[in-house]
């Protein structure tokens, strides 16, 4: 018998972690994410879509790879909820 581990847990139900703590570093990489904010764009070639919040007269901004939810039926300017892994990609957060 093979026993297997999981050794990454969803966050705790109703726990969110908001755009501006993501992008101030306080959530490390690697961490699993819930977390929402407006969509801004979204490029169907790259299934790339950008999600925004703005906090304390700030913009701040995350990279979301649609891949595994395509076809996204993208509505610019929706609030949007993500669920996934944070990754560091060219130095920001997706």
């Amino acid at each position: 018998m093979i026993t297997v581990y999981m050794t990454r847990m969803l966050p705790a139900p109703a726990q969110y972690q908001y755009l501006w703590e993501i992008s101030s570093g306080d959530v490390p990489a690697g961490s699993t994410v819930r977390t929402f904010g407006r969509l801004s764009s979204y490029d169907s070639a790259r299934s790339e879509a950008l999600l925004t919040a703005h906090h304390s007269a700030a913009q701040h901004k995350l990279r979301l790879n649609t891949r595994f939810v395509e076809p996204f039926h993208a509505q610019l300017g929706s609030y949007y909820l993500a669920l996934g892994e944070l990754d560091l990609v060219d130095g920001e957060f997706a």
